[in-house]
């Protein structure tokens, strides 16, 4: 009867709700450019059954954002100057939050510091003058 009056069942208003909940939490994620936290949305809003359609770009700006965080991280384990301030650009040009990568720029300032250090270093070492010790 209540399907005839128009009325939706309350269960199905309830998991209607929590859809929508959801989405608006992946959106909220995904708009703050937050790499864990859209991962975290991202699977509570597929575990509500959030329609596929609504996630899709949303899914796949996060396969992104995650290959470029993992590029960082890659970057910052090779320590190499140039390589990890390419990922960190490209993971900014593709929408991470900068604060999710502060851990990766302070490692580059390190690395920029150790390169300067390096350089200095060897620039002394060619100019030093030696006597033959006997």
């Amino acid at each position: 009867e209540k399907s005839q009056q128009g009325e939706v069942p309350p269960p199905l208003i309830e998991v209607a709700e929590m859809q929508l909940e959801r989405l608006r939490e992946v959106i909220v994620a995904h708009v703050a450019g937050d790499v864990p936290e859209s991962r975290r949305c991202l699977k509570l809003a597929t575990v509500a059954r959030v329609k596929d359609v609504e996630l899709a770009n949303i899914r796949s700006d996060y396969i992104q954002w995650h290959d470029r965080n993992r590029e960082v991280e890659v970057a910052v384990s090779l320590a190499r100057t140039e390589h990890l301030r390419v990922c960190i650009d490209a993971a900014l040009d593709v929408g991470i939050q900068p604060e999710q990568l502060a851990w990766a720029q302070q490692v580059l300032a390190a690395l920029e510091l150790r390169d300067r250090a390096e350089v200095n270093l060897r620039s002394n070492m060619e100019k030093r003058s030696c006597e033959a010790l006997q």
